[in-house]
Formats: structure tokens, sequence, C-alpha cells
């Protein structure tokens, strides 16, 4: 049981599904119609098989997105759907949802000149990604997949065997802002009676290490900010709140919090962490490898020195500190008092 806020908009290049204005619906596949979301998305790649064309699919962990790729494969014929491992080139239209974006472009130069994808880009670094211009050039279609409504939340959750309760739901709704995971989660934990933050700290991560880098039309366009550019769940908005007060000086001096480094910074260095302050404290490893060693540069060097050049610009900071978002890139986050 997935579902989504969708609209569909059409540009002169592409499908664009978005939450403006916002389409509510519940995906439960026990039931016989399917609501606007599964009929909007089966209808597009439908569409996208018959006019032989690739699709490219934007989320994040804990949308539920693979889940409702899985059971349209299953309920129509002609589609594959590949995971994580899965190599045979063998059919005419694959659903290609790989964790690696390394894997999902391995994947796309293996295809034959007949044979189409959905590709599903499963965080915002590999969507912003150079690697992927190529790909997303090729496809017609760009289908983000996001949260779900209020009213779809508490379904869900009824799913679950809460019961209809204003208080208990409207918590659970505002906590997760409609991210599925968070939904299951939340609600387990009240049926159990235990708090309903117990064990979130691993699901809240893996979430959050999949939103950065994503730009703030495809955060809206993913239902994870309102109007106002505030991110709709509260634990969300919790770990993406603090302020990153760094900064560099023209003689590669550098400021943490106001307090000047007894460190130096290399030129190289410099770029680097003016990127991760610009940049809403995130850089891919395409990013590290521009600034080091220029433009399509990325594939000449290994992760290795990548991680060896950002291994010594951590070294020289005090506040904060550079955490590997694996096979991604990098974030900034301040160290615990």
């Amino acid at each position: 049981m997935i579902s989504a806020t969708i609209s569909i908009v059409k540009t002169h290049t592409a499908f664009y599904l978005t939450t403006t204005p916002p389409c509510p619906c519940y995906i439960n596949f026990m039931d016989t119609n399917f609501p606007n979301c599964y009929t909007q998305l089966k209808d597009t790649v439908l569409e996208a098989k018959k006019t032989n064309s690739h699709v490219l699919l934007y989320t994040f962990n804990g949308s539920g997105c693979s889940y409702l790729l899985e059971q349209i494969s299953q309920n129509e014929n002609g589609f594959v759907y590949l995971k994580d491992g899965d190599s045979k080139v063998v059919g005419d239209y694959f659903f290609a949802d790989f964790t690696s974006l390394e894997e999902c472009l391995n994947f796309y130069q293996q295809l034959g000149k007949d044979q189409k994808a959905l590709f599903v880009v499963q965080n915002g670094l590999d969507y912003s990604s150079p690697l992927i211009s190529d790909l997303k050039a090729h496809c017609y279609y760009r289908i983000p997949f996001g949260t779900r409504s209020h009213q779809d939340s508490i379904v869900l959750m009824q799913e679950f065997g809460i019961k209809n309760s204003d208080t208990i739901s409207n918590q659970i709704f505002t906590e997760s802002g409609g991210i599925a995971r968070l939904i299951k989660h939340f609600s387990i934990n009240h049926l159990a009676g235990r708090d309903l933050n117990l064990g979130l700290e691993d699901t809240l991560k893996d979430i959050v290490d999949s939103i950065y880098g994503y730009n703030p039309v495809d955060l809206a366009s993913l239902g994870l900010i309102d109007d106002h550019g505030h991110h709709i769940s509260n634990q969300i908005a919790s770990i993406l709140s603090f302020k990153i007060n760094l900064k560099v000086n023209f003689d590669l001096s550098f400021e943490e919090d106001g307090q000047l480094a007894t460190n130096t910074l290399s030129p190289i260095e410099a770029k680097i962490l003016v990127k991760l302050v610009n940049n809403n404290g995130v850089v891919s490893k395409e990013d590290v490898s521009e600034i080091k060693w220029g433009e399509g540069k990325y594939d000449e060097f290994s992760d290795q020195a990548i991680n060896k050049t950002m291994r010594r610009l951590n070294q020289k900071l005090k506040v904060y500190t550079i955490v590997t978002i694996p096979k991604v890139g990098f974030k900034i986050e301040r160290n615990e008092k």
C-alpha cells in the first residue's frame, strides 16, 4: 500500500509529475480500482513503453516507490523489475531500481537499441550529479515520487491498526510529514505502547541522507517542503535546521562559529569548504573531483583519492565534522558538545 501526492504537468520536453496542486491518492493493491497515483504512474510507463521512451523517477529513501514499481511490474505485462545485483538484460522494458548510481548508469550503457527503462534515482546528490546528465537528456519523462497527503496518511495508519483518533493521527502526520516509512515507524511504536521516537535514529538518517542535494524546486515536487520552504516533517526539520557558521577568508584562514582556526586551508580545501557552506552542507564525490582535478575527470581518479582529500580537510575542523554519505558524497555536521 503506497501512495503519493501527484499531478501531471506537460512541458515541451517531458512530463513532470508534481505536487502543485496536490492530488491525494491511496494505493492499496488488494483493491480492484486503483486511485489516481497508481493509475497516473501506470499510464505514464505504459505510454513510455508504447512510444519506446526512457523514464527518470527521482525519490528518496522511505517513499515506498520500490514496492509500487514491483506491483506495476506484476500487474502489467511487459515490464521487468530489477534491483541491486540483478544484471540480466533480458526483456523490452525495465524498472531499474538500483541503490548505486554507478550500477544504474552501467545498466543504462548495457541496454540495446530497442530496450528502454524507468530509472530510479534514490537521492538528491545523484540526481544533481553531472554524471547523470546524459541519462536525463534521454529520458522523455521525469517523475518525482514523494509524500502522502494527510487523508492518505490516516488511511495508512488505519491499515496498521490505528483507530480513527484525531489526536494521535495528527501527531503522526505532523512528525512524519506524510513519509510512508515514518508513518509505519510511528504507527507500530504507538500500537506497542512505546515512545513514538524509539529506534528512529537509523530510519531518519537513511531518509535525510537521501534528501541532501535536492534543490528547493525538487523538494517541493516531492512534497518535502511547503510553499514557504519549510520541511513538512517535524523530524526532518529538526535535523536539517542547524546553521553552518563557517567563513573562509581571502588569505585561506577560516573561522568556525566566529573563532579563527589555528590551521589554514589549501586552495582546494577552501573551495570545497565554500561549496559545502553554499550547498546546504553537502557535496557529491563528483563535486570534489571537479574542484580538485577539473570538470569531467571523476572517472580518472579513485574514490580513495577523494576520501583522502576530505579526511585532510576534516582534520582541520574543530566545531564541525565531515561525514561520508556512502556511495554518494559528504555532509558536514556540528560536533556534539
